[in-house]
């Protein structure tokens, strides 16, 4: 019985430091990417902040965010906090991605070539060129990576030839590259160079059509990865607590009983509580 009070009490403890998949986001928009990619998220039971474009954003981070979303696609070009503080948008990022923060760069980022201090973070350069449809592809070693564990699909083209909908970049010093197109162009990448996971999504998110299903999906598998290098976990339920504590307790009182059970057999005066 010593087993099962030490396995309840080990469960108790794991209940109360393992971190939910449920995670907080701010998401800076780009005035109108923000109104596919919030929702989806909130729908997947993310806690999503999203009030500002990213030029519009003074710096403030809100309380417990593990994951700021960088969306850079309809409106691109600007710089961070442009409108309102761009030295304080910068050193909040910054600081916040040092501390242990996630933080997700969309397209066109790359391609706008931004200068601002933030952009020292990025995972790849662009390259010269853009294109109009991406073959998806899963980089070869790295098909059971957390960031493809979660995909509604590990294979899929976004675009219809027509549309603006990806750079051509190359990846920069200490980048894992998790997806590819067919030439090799890093579709879906990351590093950990400056604190948090920063990654980066090779997709014109909403700058001509809807965003698709699966990107998505990269969006929400990224959110969780980023997640995983930050700082806050959230305190289970009080309810959640009662009831470990209470199986604890009763844990507890069975090895008493048994130990009780034992002395009595050897005629020791030993009562039952």
């Amino acid at each position: 019985m010593k087993i099962l009070f030490r396995f309840t009490v080990l469960m108790a403890l794991l209940a109360l430091t393992s971190p939910t998949q449920a995670t907080y986001i701010l998401v800076l928009g780009d005035d109108n990417s923000e109104s596919f990619v919030s929702p989806y998220l909130t729908d997947q039971g993310h806690t999503v902040t999203s009030d500002t474009t990213y030029y519009d954003w003074d710096g403030a981070i809100p309380a417990l965010t593990e994951v700021i979303i960088y969306l850079h696609g309809y409106e691109y070009g600007y710089e961070l906090g442009e409108d309102v503080n761009p030295i304080n948008a910068n050193q909040s990022m910054l600081d916040f991605v040092a501390n242990g923060g996630g933080l997700i760069f969309t397209e066109w980022y790359a391609y706008s070539e931004q200068t601002e201090p933030v952009s020292a973070m990025m995972p790849v350069t662009y390259n010269g060129s853009y294109y109009y449809e991406a073959a998806w592809n899963v980089a070869n070693g790295y098909e059971n990576h957390p960031l493809i564990t979660n995909l509604l699909s590990t294979s899929f083209t976004v675009g219809e030839g027509t549309d603006d909908t990806y750079s051509d970049v190359i990846q920069n010093a200490g980048t894992v590259v998790v997806m590819e197109d067919d030439s090799g162009i890093p579709l879906l990448s990351y590093n950990t160079l400056h604190g948090g996971n920063v990654i980066h999504i090779n997709d014109g998110m909403a700058y001509y059509d809807e965003i698709s299903d699966e990107i998505l999906s990269v969006i929400n598998s990224s959110v969780l990865f980023a997640a995983t290098n930050t700082i806050p976990v959230k305190e289970p339920p009080a309810m959640s607590v009662f009831a470990l504590a209470l199986l604890a307790f009763i844990s507890r009182k069975i090895l008493y009983a048994n130990k009780t059970k034992h002395v009595i057999g050897d005629n020791k005066n030993t009562e039952f509580l």
